[in-house]
């Protein structure tokens, strides 16, 4: 199980473990709904990259994303935010996700995705 959600568990446990069994129910549901969460941001995430940050395909015709720039003229402020929240999160999950997340040396703002090996 991957560690973010055994140390949720096991907080919960924790936290439960002289409750009543209403909440005992309450925080399981809780944890399950969380556990639901990750699994569809875990899958999801790198879309966001892709949708709202500017593409264009390199030499060896390989998706780039500038994290920089809008993937439409007239983007909102508020896709950037997106592109950031997800580049966040995908840095945080990185060894949970099934993909890397490739940053250009000398250009970090440029990304490419890559299965992982």
């Amino acid at each position: 199980m991957d560690t973010l959600i055994s140390q949720a568990y096991e907080l919960a446990r924790i936290a439960t473990s002289t409750a009543d069994t209403d909440n005992e129910a309450n925080a399981t549901n809780a944890l399950n709904l969380l556990t639901r969460a990750i699994a569809i941001a875990d899958h999801s995430v790198r879309s966001d990259v892709e949708l709202y940050a500017h593409s264009f395909f390199d030499e060896a015709g390989i998706a780039v994303y500038d994290t920089t720039k809008h993937a439409q003229l007239g983007g909102s402020p508020e896709d950037l935010v997106v592109v950031a929240r997800a580049m966040a999160y995908i840095d945080a999950r990185a060894d949970s996700l099934p993909f890397l997340m490739k940053r250009q040396l000398g250009a970090t703002h440029l990304v490419r995705f890559e299965a992982k090996p």
